[in-house]
């Protein structure tokens, strides 16, 4: 898997945001009591249908209590099977945004 653990205040946990093997186009979160878990409940935050989205950094210097996440990962068609490519997009960085209200929102079983 490939990904980053970061602190949390917020969230009073360690929390990470990863890609798996086979799964490309998906980035997953999980949460856990510490940096080297367990981590359970993971879920499925993002995902790029037949796109490839890789190396997923966090960029904690925005700050361990802010309510949201930013984090960016690599979008290619490289790995992908054969999709029609994202014009001016392919192969570049994507920053995103996770906020935690909607994280709760969508997955309140947590």
């Amino acid at each position: 898997r490939g990904g980053q653990v970061v602190w949390s205040a917020c969230r009073g946990k360690w929390v990470s945001l990863f890609h798996v093997p086979l799964d490309f186009g998906a980035v997953w979160y999980a949460e856990a009591d510490a940096p080297t878990g367990p981590w359970r409940n993971a879920v499925k935050v993002l995902d790029h249908d037949n796109y490839t989205f890789y190396n997923v950094v966090i960029h904690a210097e925005y700050g361990p209590d802010a309510p949201y996440l930013v984090f960016e990962g690599t979008y290619t068609r490289l790995f992908a099977q054969k999709p029609v490519p994202t014009a001016r997009y392919d192969y570049t960085q994507v920053l995103y945004r996770l906020d935690f209200a909607d994280l709760d929102r969508k997955f309140p079983a947590r």
